[in-house]
């Protein structure tokens, strides 16, 4: 993974952790997912993402899957032909997954924002807020209510 801003100031550098935070304030980290990764992360990858956040825990960072696809097209993924073939998964057992990581990790929140151009605008503004305070906020309400 890479960290990446779109301010003059940009370091590109590996991360142990996610795609982007700042490199004054590590302990918020962004992983961005297209469709396709998260349908991946949750199925295949689960073992692997499960771990990744585990050791965000010991590092005591927090983590936002900021998800490029709309709630309701990740839910029902498995109807659309792209994925009919290759995915024996269903948005049930994806969903599934993602519950239980939130059910058992209090470092992660999961948002899913329009595409790709938005989340640009999303991982700005929320890096912008800070750990403290999108901790302390359930991201996807607070997006849906067009609050943020």
């Amino acid at each position: 993974s890479c960290e990446h801003s779109f301010t003059p100031s940009t370091k590109v550098q590996k991360l142990n952790y996610g795609d982007y935070t700042l490199e004054r304030d590590t302990s918020l980290v962004i992983e961005r997912k297209s469709l396709n990764d998260f349908i991946g992360t949750l199925s295949k990858g689960y073992d692997r993402f499960v771990r990744e956040i585990q050791g965000g825990i010991v590092n005591q960072c927090y983590f936002i899957v900021l998800v490029e696809a709309p709630i309701s097209t990740a839910l029902n993924f498995h109807k659309m032909r792209q994925f009919n073939r290759f995915c024996k998964s269903s948005g049930g057992f994806i969903f599934h997954k993602l519950r239980s990581i939130t059910e058992e990790y209090r470092n992660v929140q999961f948002m899913f924002v329009n595409d790709r151009k938005e989340s640009k605008d999303y991982i700005e503004k929320l890096l912008g807020f800070g750990r403290e305070l999108v901790s302390r906020m359930d991201l996807q309400y607070n997006y849906d209510k067009n609050i943020i």
